[in-house]
């Protein structure tokens, strides 16, 4: 008899199964909107801080209300153009632009991107070593952590933006390459389940955006980020469902997300089927 490669064995997935795979396809979707790519929502979040004033001080220096070059005369005739009618939380007109102010935001950001460059190593090696539980828990944590810094910060401490954006930041693409094991639950789909999942990353934009949105009807970025905080709880259920170590690929016959079972590839003698003796 011929020796069947098990990536190319059919498989009869129990209704369960089926069940169990789309809720955690779901609910890593789901983390990844929320959590993995809030980063790239900085601009909406951007219009929030100037509003509240953050890093509002770096604007009155030099005696320029709006921390403008005192030898521009194209900044200040831009200034003039703009209404200044409205007071802002930060003593600094809006519409008004502010060098000092501007470039500590961006530097946020950078410092966030860059930081998150290199922890992104290391950080998947959790993964590796102690596998999907731990790596989970830490994830909660540090977005966790990461939402109340937000929640906490004041224009007097602004400087708290940089470690919260910086775990964030390193926690969401830790929790992208989590996720994307999922895919291994889908055989031959398992590379659309994955750029499905890298598509989620990109709709993260949208969360900084509601938090602008919520900020312009009256609701203060600290309730929104508050209430971030509480879905993190998310994490705690899908790492419950989630297996301990790692999802295995290819999946071993009857294999059950929910249950623990022993994490190993049947071996290839078993796949083998001996052909009966000839008789003499």
């Amino acid at each position: 008899m011929v020796a069947v490669n098990a990536r190319d064995r059919p498989r009869s997935l129990t209704t369960v199964f089926k069940i169990e795979r789309f809720i955690a396809l779901v609910f890593a979707g789901l983390e990844i909107i929320i959590h993995a790519g809030a980063i790239w929502g900085w601009p909406s979040y951007v219009y929030v801080l100037k509003q509240d004033g953050f890093f509002g001080d770096l604007c009155h220096t030099n005696n320029d209300p709006a921390g403008y070059s005192q030898n521009s005369s194209l900044e200040k005739s831009i200034v003039t153009v703009i209404d200044i009618d409205l007071p802002s939380p930060s003593g600094v007109p809006q519409g008004v632009g502010c060098y000092d102010q501007d470039a500590m935001i961006q530097l946020v950001f950078t410092v966030s991107m860059g930081t998150n460059l290199v922890c992104s190593c290391w950080l998947s090696n959790i993964i590796d070593r102690f596998g999907i539980r731990f790596a989970r828990i830490f994830i909660f944590v540090g977005c966790l952590v990461s939402y109340i810094l937000f929640a906490v910060a004041t224009p007097e401490t602004a400087y708290m933006l940089f470690p919260a954006m910086t775990i964030l930041t390193s926690c969401g693409t830790l929790l992208l390459t989590v996720n994307l094991q999922v895919g291994n639950l889908f055989g031959r789909g398992k590379a659309t389940v994955m750029s499905w999942l890298n598509g989620c990353l990109s709709a993260s934009v949208i969360v900084f955006y509601l938090v602008k949105v919520a900020h312009e009807s009256g609701i203060p970025a600290r309730y929104s980020f508050i209430f971030l905080a509480g879905s993190t709880l998310l994490m705690l259920i899908n790492t419950i469902m989630m297996p301990k170590k790692r999802i295995p690929w290819p999946l071993p016959e009857g294999y059950r997300l929910l249950t623990s079972r022993k994490e190993s590839l049947p071996s290839n003698n078993a796949e083998v089927s001996q052909s009966p003796e000839s008789k003499p």
